[in-house]
């Protein structure tokens, strides 16, 4: 849905020197067809300035470390691919980054004992044959 004329003059004008008044530090307008979105910080003075952004990245000073792409706010990125990117990681899903973590542990901690074995003289292929099979059926 398209917002109408009145809707944005509210959110453009009127809330955002209500917010400003009332001391809100940060004021964002998103808007889906990124015609209106935009990223305000108050000042001492008590107006809003627009965040800057030379890298495309608007950085929150109200909650640290929150930040975020502009163009992701559109193309909307899927939480596996967001893990990886130094934007997002220290923040975008606590459980999905202990779980890849937990992930990798678990395999560092299987290819050490494959080690250990094989140093044995252990064939880890025979340890995946079938038991019940004879000889013949393999």
């Amino acid at each position: 849905s398209h917002s109408s004329q009145t809707e944005i003059d509210r959110d453009v004008i009127q809330k955002k020197n209500e917010y400003a008044a009332a001391g809100v530090q940060e004021y964002y307008i998103l808007d889906e067809r990124n015609k209106e979105t935009q990223f305000y910080r108050l000042s001492p003075a008590g107006i809003y300035l627009s965040i800057p952004m030379p890298d495309g990245i608007v950085r929150s000073s109200v909650l640290p470390g929150f930040q975020f792409r502009l163009s992701d706010l559109y193309r909307l990125p899927d939480p596996p691919e967001m893990i990886e990117d130094v934007v997002y990681r220290d923040y975008v899903s606590p459980y999905l980054r202990a779980e890849r973590m937990r992930a990798e542990r678990a395999e560092q901690e299987r290819d050490r004992y494959a080690a250990m074995l094989r140093r044995l003289g252990v064939d880890l292929r025979q340890l995946d044959a079938d038991p019940a099979k004879t000889d013949d059926e393999s």
